[in-house]
């Protein structure tokens, strides 16, 4: 795994630098694919036929622990609305948590 902090920074960095309306977010939603399967997260680009969907699930059995996420800018003001430290932090507690219990039998979605 890469360092969690520099990933973090990273996601944080690229999607704070590249605010994008709602529907638009071609680099937040890139972004976000790259770095769950970097960490070995089996990610599902432009989920449920939208093109800055995703889904990333890990895991079998048990239990469902999902994550939802909002990675979009507001018009204007860009990221004031915050969701770019807001996606930051859930893939970051995602991928520790997948990271914690990665031999068990838990299993985990991302949408």
């Amino acid at each position: 795994m890469t360092s969690p902090a520099r990933l973090a920074l990273t996601i944080n960095d690229r999607s704070f630098s590249n605010p994008e309306l709602a529907y638009e977010e071609a680099t937040a939603h890139d972004t976000l694919v790259e770095a769950l399967q970097i960490e070995r997260v089996r990610a599902t680009p432009h989920a449920y036929g939208i093109p800055t969907a995703l889904e990333a699930e890990f895991g079998s059995g048990g239990r469902v622990l999902t994550f939802n996420t909002e990675y979009d800018a507001l018009p204007g003001i860009g990221h004031a609305c915050g969701h770019n430290p807001i996606s930051t932090s859930n893939i970051s507690e995602a991928l520790l948590i997948f990271d914690r219990t990665f031999q068990s039998a838990r299993r985990f979605k991302m949408q």
